[in-house]
């Protein structure tokens, strides 16, 4: 079962066998969907899109922020609470 398991970023969760969607299931109720169908990367142009096309787009971030923030802008919500204080100092 692929996701994470923090609930102020996840989104949905895809679960490839029945007793792993059973179980998301339980925990997050509709946001648990199950596939067998194989799981591709994104592309590379599809990498962190709507970070891409925000305001922070310029600040540098670790791999764990970028995935973060990406999954905020997306949902609408403030993505500047993933931010350092010294990062927040640089942010428009």
């Amino acid at each position: 079962m692929l996701f994470l398991l923090l609930r102020t970023c996840i989104a949905a969760v895809l679960a490839g066998a029945q007793t792993q969607w059973e179980a998301a299931r339980r925990k997050l109720g509709a946001q648990a969907s199950r596939s067998d169908a194989p799981v591709r990367a994104a592309s590379d142009a599809d990498q962190k899109w709507y970070l891409r096309q925000s305001p922070f787009a310029s600040l540098p971030l670790t791999p764990a922020q970028a995935a973060r923030m990406n999954a905020d802008v997306a949902a609408g919500r403030d993505p500047s609470r993933w931010l350092s204080p010294r990062q927040r100092g640089n942010a428009p």
